[in-house]
């Protein structure tokens, strides 16, 4: 079987376990690291460690009755997502007690010698360096193996079963069950759109689509929900700066994607700007989008506003939830 099939399906699949690795594994790693080759942080708040064994509860259920991440058949998502997974220790340990199909699914890609011949000495060094070098770990070293996890009060087993990830939105098409809105959005294009034009099936336009795709995914989103997420399990209302300056490292590198065209991918609008717009205009319950900062991307946001359905969709809530949250803080930022 082909590492990327052709079948839509699988594909969509494939694509929904890639964004779940960007957007929620890597961003994991990169809140505890980042700070540290940034900044030289050395300590590694708890929430941090929490969050990377949630999303190790997650990929233990997507491992619960197949060998690889999409089925039987190793494909991208294990390939992508493996090396991923193998630098966490840097941050928490993972028990084959408590996640056996993850150690086991690890194990068996380190088992492919090319896999292994790339990843598992740099991986090691990766670790090791960092564990060097914390000089505090979450609230104590024996605390790695717990996290914290939130029961949402309208979990359901039928929805779980349907989505273990328990976010919005899920599609069923005919038996077809995906989330994730980017991995959703191209399988719906793909199978049912008249035209091309939104996810061109030219291989190059399609690859940059994607590229922009998963930097919503993992830069500008975990920018949001680093932020966000606090406040929605916790009640915490005091933002650090650093989570600001996160999010303002997002800001910088999308006017560099949209300095020479009307839109993320080009002079058409595609899926890239259609997932990306509602983050972006949703960061400002963070930071302010400033004109004379960012004039670039405040063209961009105006220009998707003045698409009728677009503006219909996403202007009333996020203003409603830039809003809300603006008037929940006590301290924001330094």
């Amino acid at each position: 079987m082909s590492c990327i099939p052709r079948d839509l399906a699988k594909r969509a699949i494939i694509n929904q376990r890639l964004f779940f690795d960007a957007s929620v594994i890597y961003a994991s790693i990169a809140n505890v690291s980042g700070p540290f080759w940034i900044n030289g942080v050395t300590e590694v708040p708890q929430e941090k460690l929490d969050a990377i064994h949630r999303g190790l509860k997650l990929l233990e259920t997507f491992l619960g009755n197949s060998p690889y991440l999409a089925g039987d058949s190793l494909t991208l998502a294990d390939l992508s997502t493996g090396p991923t997974v193998s630098a966490l220790p840097a941050a928490v340990d993972i028990d084959p007690a408590t996640y056996p199909k993850v150690t086991a699914w690890l194990d068996r890609l380190n088992q492919l010698p090319y896999y292994k011949e790339i990843n598992e000495a740099p991986a090691q060094s990766y670790v090791a360096f960092l564990r060097s070098k914390w000089t505090k770990l979450g609230d104590k070293l024996q605390s790695l193996r717990k996290s914290r996890q939130t029961d949402p009060e309208d979990s359901s087993e039928d929805f779980l079963k349907k989505n273990p990830q328990h976010t919005v939105p899920v599609l069923d098409d005919n038996g077809t069950l995906l989330w994730d809105s980017h991995a959703i959005a191209a399988y719906l294009v793909d199978k049912y759109a008249k035209s091309d034009e939104l996810y061109p099936k030219d291989l190059v336009k399609r690859a940059i689509i994607n590229q922009r795709l998963f930097f919503e995914a993992s830069a500008i989103f975990p920018g949001l929900i680093n932020v966000v997420g606090p406040f929605w399990t916790t009640g915490c209302t005091v933002v650090p700066q650093e989570k600001l300056d996160s999010i303002h490292r997002g800001l910088k590198i999308l006017e560099t994607f949209l300095s020479s065209s009307s839109y993320l991918v080009g002079d058409s609008l595609t899926l890239a700007d259609l997932l990306s717009g509602p983050t972006v205009s949703a960061l400002r319950a963070a930071v302010d989008i400033e004109p004379v900062e960012y004039p670039k991307v405040c063209a961009w946001l105006d220009r998707l506003n003045q698409i009728p359905y677009y503006k219909a969709i996403n202007e009333g809530p996020v203003q409603g939830y830039v809003a809300f949250l603006r008037s929940k803080w006590t301290k924001l930022g330094a």
